[in-house]
């Protein structure tokens, strides 16, 4: 019964809520993989995207790298506005 609850409504509900949540990093992810060049497929619920074609070392540490790039971009930006 309890394994029956679990897989039908806890995994859904968890698998969306970080289908949601984890949005702007898949974004950022497929706007990487844009700037190198390289196609990719997402499918709602995953955690991670596909390229559809082989990647380079540095083109998948780039596209790594890339959503942790802007992130501390936006947050010295903010804390220098906040801090004005």
């Amino acid at each position: 019964m309890l394994q029956t609850i679990t897989r039908n409504f806890i995994q859904p509900m968890v698998r969306n809520f970080v289908g949601i949540f984890s949005l702007p990093l898949i974004l950022l992810y497929m706007i990487a993989y844009h700037l190198v060049g390289v196609r990719v497929t997402y499918h709602w619920g995953d955690i991670d995207v596909k390229p559809l074609t082989p990647i380079s070392q540095g083109q998948f540490l780039f596209s790594r790298l890339f959503p942790m790039g802007v992130a501390i971009l936006a947050s010295v930006l903010i804390v220098w506005l906040l801090g004005s």
